[in-house]
This record gives structure tokens, C-alpha cells and sequence, in this order.
């Protein structure tokens, strides 16, 4: 009995040393979470997280039954998934992405997935302001009549229209 409580302190100290939320579920229930999970989705205690949060977790839209089918798929069949992304909804409301990896274990002599959790929402976010930026620079380099040539330092990769079309011009008047 000492060897098992020793084993759970120390996991315990793993947990909640964790930086990624960790969530234990039977696939009716969650089971334990740490305290990184909890803080991820807004509430102030793993305690509260887990009397509080609705199961299957806050998953927005489609990722709610995809989730759920991927825990029962897990218990079932064992082993481990790919990580995937997912959005979460936090106590206040307000969506977050993350990156989940998950894995059938046993937890206290039953089945049970385990699940670790990265807030990804700034990466997200951060692509999708980059790919608004390539757009709009997109969008003014086509509107302009002024030519631009993306080049790798020795030769030209993608001249735009304008400067084909001046170089073309500029090239007859030559011969």
C-alpha cells in the first residue's frame, strides 16, 4: 500500500509540475485534472475545474463529438493518437485552441484516456494575422501599376504582371 500511495504522489508532483493541462477521463467522466489544465480554462482550482466543467469537455462545434468518438475509440482499442487540434470553450466564454495528445492507460484498475493539453490560441491567432497580412499585400501589389519582382538574391522567382509588361515594352524599344 505504501508503494502505491508513493506512486501517486509522485504523480501528483509530475502533474501539477506540468506546463501542459492534463486531463483523465473514463469516457463518461473526467477523472482528475491538474492545476495548468484548470488555469487553461479559466477556473481557479483542478477542484473546480472538475465539480464545474461540463463532459465531454467544452469542445466548440464538430471537435465535441470528434472528441468524445476519439476517447471511446481509445478506451476501446488502447494505444495512442495523433496529437490534433481542437477549440475549447473556457469558463468566461471565450474560445482557445489547443493541441491535445491523448492515450488509453489505466486509471485505478479501469480504463481511461489520458490527455495532455498546449494552448495554442497565440500561434493561431499569429497565423491568421500573418496570412491577413500576405493578403492585403497580395491585393495592393496587384492593384498597383508599379512592378515588383520577388527574387532568392541571384534571379528573379516571380516577377508581377506590371513588371513583365514593362520589361517587354522596355525591351522592344531596345531593339
Amino acid at each position: 500500500m505504501a508503494a502505491l500511495k508513493e506512486s501517486e504522489l509522485q504523480f501528483r508532483h509530475l502533474a501539477e509540475g506540468s506546463l501542459q493541462g492534463i486531463s483523465i477521463s473514463d469516457g463518461e467522466k473526467r477523472l482528475f485534472v491538474n492545476q495548468p489544465f484548470a488555469d487553461m480554462l479559466g477556473y481557479d482550482s483542478a477542484e473546480e475545474a472538475l465539480a464545474q466543467l461540463p463532459y465531454p469537455q467544452p469542445f466548440v462545434g464538430t471537435d465535441k463529438e470528434e472528441s468524445r468518438a476519439r476517447k471511446l475509440d481509445r478506451i476501446r482499442n488502447g494505444g495512442h493518437g495523433k496529437p490534433f487540434e481542437a477549440r475549447m470553450m473556457r469558463k468566461d466564454d471565450t474560445a482557445i485552441d489547443v493541441l491535445i495528445m491523448d492515450k488509453a492507460i489505466e486509471w485505478r484498475g479501469k480504463p481511461a484516456v489520458f490527455a495532455t493539453l498546449i494552448d495554442i490560441t497565440e500561434r493561431i491567432n499569429a497565423e491568421q494575422a500573418l496570412r491577413a497580412s500576405e493578403e492585403n499585400f497580395c491585393r495592393i501589389v496587384e492593384l498597383s501599376d508599379q512592378g515588383f519582382c520577388i527574387h532568392d538574391g541571384v534571379k528573379p522567382i516571380k516577377p508581377t504582371p506590371q513588371l513583365r509588361e514593362f520589361l517587354v515594352t522596355r525591351a522592344r524599344r531596345s531593339f
